[in-house]
């Protein structure tokens, strides 16, 4: 297909191509109902999440977003639904920049003290999308332990419950049932192929198998 009559300039003078589906929708018009002004809408909410990268820093759009009542309540109401129980309070400084503070006996500033979990749920809270289509999560549970990665799971499920979740890790605490079915719970092998549970063992999976157990025992040992 011959891409260049998508090719598009910014103000710089910067040029890219533009996906032929944005083009698509641009430049014609479609009825409400249309099927590819559906798969327009369900990618334009698409998301991708890296938490690989732990902001040590504030972010001064998210305290300029915190500065509404609302948002920094929801964050507050985030992180004691993960199991930090704290009182979070934003002051504008005389410089007219704003710091974000834990409340305890005294005010004590957010980023100065934060763990690194923390902070690692506070990254990936400025990077959650408001009424995504799918949400791609790479290697969420690197900096909790299998409790938070647990409720992490159960917010997001709870949260967006049409949306669908693609969330990778490491951590084989995650292999149960009481948090996923087995036909949900997939094995990526080095050769990139994926492999629900319940097709990778000729055992039925019934809600009291350890599938932990099971796993480090080598029952899917073929498929990884």
């Amino acid at each position: 297909m011959n891409t260049n009559r998508y090719l598009i300039k910014d103000e710089m003078d910067n040029e890219y191509v533009l996906p032929f589906l944005t083009w698509l929708i641009n430049n014609t018009t479609f009825s409400d109902d249309s099927v590819l002004i559906q798969l327009f809408e369900y990618v334009r909410k698409m998301g991708m999440i890296t938490v690989g990268n732990v902001l040590l820093y504030s972010d001064r759009d998210f305290l300029e977003d915190l500065k509404d009542p609302v948002y920094l309540q929801s964050f507050e109401e985030f992180l004691n639904l993960m199991g930090i129980k704290c009182k979070l309070v934003l002051q504008e400084l005389p410089d007219g920049q704003a710091e974000l503070y834990f409340s305890q006996s005294k005010l004590v500033p957010f980023y100065s003290i934060a763990s690194s979990g923390t902070l690692a749920l506070t990254s990936l809270y400025q990077k959650i999308v408001s009424n995504p289509s799918l949400i791609y999560i790479d290697d969420f549970a690197a900096f909790y332990h299998y409790e938070m990665a647990e409720k992490l799971i159960s917010f997001f499920k709870n949260k967006y419950p049409k949306c669908q979740l693609i969330m990778t890790s490491h951590n084989t605490n995650l292999m149960t049932n009481k948090i996923m079915r087995p036909d949900c719970l997939f094995i990526l092998s080095s050769k990139g192929t994926l492999t629900a549970l319940c097709d990778a063992t000729e055992r039925e999976l019934r809600e009291g198998r350890n599938l932990e157990k099971m796993y480090i025992s080598g029952e899917f040992e073929k498929y990884e």
